[in-house]
């Protein structure tokens, strides 16, 4: 029995057990819906959590609201003489970063990596304390738009190799 975890989309999150008898799924929508099965504990699972985490964290954490796209929204200068009121979200976040760090062009985003560490990072508790509140998965993004990779990968850009020095999936 073969089985393969299917990822759709990053706001909805759908998991599907693919079952092939002894065939081969081709790589299609007809062939996976023709041999899927959903999952039991994800047809319990009424809760999960769903989280990103990396760079972007390392930076205070009272900076405006910027979702998780630091690392984009924080290269968009504002025009000058603009009133803060009528500045977009990319804008509010690049005259905080500028006013917290310094010009973009002396402190970028790779600039952060040094300060995210992880030193509280307690994969455990974390799972225990998601559990212990009814979730029933967990779903950490292992790469995020900033292609940091959080586990040791093939290129230096990771939290095995700068910031944490450690695999966060472990």
């Amino acid at each position: 029995m073969k089985y393969l975890t299917v990822m759709l989309g990053m706001m909805f999150l759908s998991s599907l057990t693919l079952v092939a008898s002894g065939e081969e799924i081709e790589p299609t929508w007809e062939s996976m819906a023709a041999h899927y099965e959903v999952p039991e504990w994800f047809v319990d699972g009424k809760i999960g959590v769903w989280f990103h985490w990396g760079i972007s964290s390392a930076a205070d954490e009272n900076r405006p609201n910027d979702g998780s796209h630091y690392g984009r929204r924080m290269y968009s200068p504002p025009p000058e003489g603009t009133a803060d009121k009528d500045l977009g979200m990319s804008e509010t976040l690049t005259k905080w970063h500028i006013e917290h760090y310094g010009p973009i062009e002396e402190f970028g985003y790779e600039d952060l990596i040094p300060f995210f560490k992880a030193e509280e990072w307690d994969p455990d508790a974390l799972v225990k304390f998601i559990k212990d509140n009814g979730a029933r998965f967990i779903m950490p993004v292992a790469c995020h738009h900033d292609n940091f990779d959080m586990y040791d990968s093939f290129h230096p850009w990771n939290s095995v190799k700068m910031g944490p020095k450690r695999d966060t999936g472990q």
